[in-house]
């Protein structure tokens, strides 16, 4: 279930969801990273991510976020895109995990599944609406 998160200083709408989310960058030393960790919220134009892989506040990276079905007759939903990681949170009172704040960039795709192996693709090349 999506529940909206009062953000009074945001342009877009944030919502609390926790799926699981793959991502990929490319470290200081120009090797391939990949890891993995699931959302604490998305919006139109980022996401936070739990994770215990956390690259470091200006990195680039591609992220996949898996949708959780809303029905067991529903199409499973993928949003792919890229983006920046903008901030960083360590373990604190509040919360024991470690994640990062990402701002995605255009294009957005959908990967959209059937459940028997059919795929469909929809591509976004902008961002959502900041009205």
């Amino acid at each position: 279930m999506l529940v909206r998160v009062n953000t009074e200083s945001r342009k877009l709408a944030r919502y609390r969801l926790s799926a699981p989310v793959v991502f990929s960058w490319t470290d200081t030393d120009d090797l391939k990273q990949h890891a993995e960790g699931i959302t604490r919220d998305i919006s139109g134009g980022g996401l936070f991510i739990w994770s215990e892989a956390c690259p470091p506040v200006g990195i680039n990276l591609r992220c996949e976020v898996f949708l959780p079905k809303v029905n067991p007759y529903a199409q499973g939903l993928q949003v792919v895109s890229a983006g920046k990681i903008t901030r960083l949170e360590r373990p604190s009172n509040v919360h024991h995990r470690e994640g990062f704040a990402v701002v995605l960039g255009a294009p957005v795709l959908v990967r959209v599944g059937d459940g028997n192996g059919q795929q469909d693709w929809i591509l976004s090349t902008e961002r959502c609406s900041q009205q």
